[in-house]
This record gives structure tokens, C-alpha cells and sequence, in this order.
């Protein structure tokens, strides 16, 4: 992607969020959070949409942009009323809460029954059961609790593994990215978000062929931009395998 020297923005006076993140993926093509520019239109493309959806922002304030490449690599840039102007260092990451939020490992006390049906489908060994009871309880505390709400996201992070012992590979690697996020939006400890991504790295891996994958992908690889940029291998994996057939 084309660098444009423009004078940058104090990058941490600068909001963690929003964060624009571009894909440039293999077969010249450039995804632009959830939206895709055909093989071909390179990456000024990419820059023009950019700007459009940054001038109907209100003040005129620089906002945060990644850009990432099949090897795994992110540039970071300020994207403001002149252009983009490259950032050194990278964009800064939302730091896990301190003390930890105890919700995570409080086992969702008042949810007793509902994860009694999973746990029961769980024993029998009926893994679509036990994610059709994990998929319940996640409405349930979704509409009691919202989305932002550490149950919801642990919800999500069990039919995630539900759907992995079921084979369910694309919808296992969605859950995960699910959770994924919401962990990291919540400000999760650490060692957990990092495992809820992996997990989801490890599904849409497997999941070629399957109805939806390149989707899946595509959400999964944004978030890694966004969230972990770091280890890059686990964006070149799933940037790599947007570039294969099937997919």
C-alpha cells in the first residue's frame, strides 16, 4: 500500500477506537473491514474508501488504520483530512483489566439449570445437543445481559467448543472470533483472549470447502489486525489460507 508522507497526529492523543483494518490479500484483491475491492483495483482503492468513510466523521479528527499484508506483517497509519501519515510502533492495544473483572470465573451461578442441559448432553456425548443447549443459554443471557457482559461472551467461547467437537469447523472458528472479540473489548485476562483466537485460528483452518469459510476468514483475520497483530503467524495463517482455492 502506497505510504503518504503527511505530518502525523499525536498518535496517543488519538482514540484506540475506530480502528479501520485493510486486507491486501493474495489475489490482488483489498478488504476493507466488510468490504471487498476486486482483483485489480490495488491499494489506492482501498484509500479512496477510506476517506470516504472518514469524512463523514464529525471534527476532522485522525483515526486509526492497519493495514496487513499475506506475510503477516501490519503497517500502521493515522488517517486524516490530508491522507494517511504512517505511525511508528504500531497502534496501541487495550490493556486486560486490573483486578480481573471476577465475573469470568464466577461459573454463571444463576444460569444453574440451563447449564445443567449442557453439561447433561455433554456427559451423553452428543455434541450438536449439548450446542443447541450452549446456543440457548447464550440467547438467554444475551437478552438478560446484553452482548458486553463477560456470561455472553463465555456463552459464545462454550457452543465454540461444542461446535468443535461436532466438526462444525466455520461455525466453530465464528464463535471463537465471538468471543474472541468480546474478551478483548472487556478487557479479559490475556492468556485467555490469546487462547479464545487461537482456537478460532485452528477451526477456520480446517474448514476448507465448508459454506461460509471465506466469510469466517475475512471477520477473523480483521479482528487479528485489530486485537493481536502479535504473533504475526496467526494472520499469515488465515491471510494464507484466504488465498487458497475453496476457500
Amino acid at each position: 500500500m502506497t505510504e503518504h508522507v503527511v505530518p502525523p497526529a499525536e498518535p496517543a492523543a488519538v482514540p484506540i477506537e475506530p480502528h479501520f483494518t485493510v486486507l491486501l490479500l493474495e489475489d490482488g484483491s483489498v478488504h476493507v473491514q466488510e468490504a471487498l475491492h476486486r482483483a485489480g483495483d490495488g491499494s489506492e482503492a482501498a484509500w479512496r474508501l477510506l476517506r470516504r468513510r472518514y469524512a463523514g466523521r464529525d471534527g476532522g479528527a485522525p483515526v486509526r488504520t492497519s493495514v496487513a499484508r499475506r506475510s503477516g506483517s501490519v503497517d500502521a497509519y493515522l488517517l486524516g483530512p490530508d491522507g494517511p501519515a504512517p505511525v511508528a510502533g504500531g497502534h496501541p492495544r487495550r490493556l486486560p483489566a486490573e483486578p480481573v473483572d471476577p465475573r469470568w470465573m464466577d461459573g454463571m451461578p444463576d444460569r444453574h439449570d440451563l447449564l445443567e442441559l449442557v453439561r447433561a448432553a455433554e456427559r451423553a456425548g452428543e455434541w450438536h445437543g449439548a450446542l443447541v443447549a450452549a446456543e440457548r443459554l447464550a440467547a438467554h443471557l444475551g437478552a438478560d445481559l446484553g452482548e458486553a457482559h463477560p456470561h455472553t461472551v463465555l456463552a459464545a467461547e462454550l457452543q465454540g467448543h461444542f461446535a468443535l467437537r461436532a466438526r462444525e469447523w466455520v461455525l466453530a472458528a465464528r464463535l471463537f472470533s465471538v468471543a474472541a472479540a468480546g474478551r478483548y473489548a472487556l478487557g479479559s485476562p490475556a492468556a485467555d483472549t490469546a487462547r479464545a483466537l487461537d482456537n478460532a485460528v485452528s477451526a477456520w483452518t480446517r474448514s476448507r470447502g465448508q459454506r461460509g469459510a471465506r466469510e469466517a476468514g475475512l471477520a477473523l483475520a480483521h479482528l487479528l489486525v485489530r486485537a493481536a497483530p502479535v504473533p504475526r503467524g496467526r494472520l499469515a495463517a488465515v491471510l494464507d489460507g484466504l488465498g487458497e482455492p475453496g476457500r
